[in-house]
């Protein structure tokens, strides 16, 4: 039950992204699973609904999972030197990458977006971490 509703949660969020607001959604919530799961299926995921938000974004299809994928792979490579389960880890990486997200992709008031995706990815990291760590495993155990 918990992966069909991480599946669903994962494609409203695409749809948000894709047609209706501007923030980079979906580059915080494969954040988020990266820093929680640490696996190679949120790669996956990154491909998949990267070709998603572009089909509804109306963009060439594989814009936005190049740009995820490389994204994830970043964090990746952080994942040795730094600690990446930590909140200022989280705010200014997402930061970064709702910046550059929405420079290449073309959006206005880049900065603003970028501290409001950024703050919000935050909120959720706190959210996370309030739950238990055997509960949010449960939850994301995809």
């Amino acid at each position: 039950m918990s992966r069909f509703l991480i599946w669903v949660l994962l494609f409203i969020a695409t749809l948000l992204q894709g047609a209706i607001i501007s923030l980079p959604i979906m580059l915080s919530i494969l954040l988020l699973l990266y820093v929680k799961k640490r696996d190679v299926s949120v790669f996956l995921m990154a491909i998949i609904f990267g070709i998603v938000i572009d089909i509804f974004s109306v963009r060439n299809i594989g814009q936005s999972s190049i740009y995820l994928i490389s994204f994830l792979f970043i964090a990746a490579i952080y994942e040795k030197k730094f600690e990446i389960d930590t909140l200022p880890f989280v705010l200014i990486f997402s930061f970064l990458g709702s910046l550059g997200y929405l420079w290449i992709f073309g959006f206005s008031n880049i900065v603003i977006i970028a501290i409001i995706n950024s703050l919000i990815t935050g909120l959720f990291f706190l959210l996370l971490n309030r739950v238990s760590t055997k509960n949010v495993n449960r939850l994301i155990n995809i």
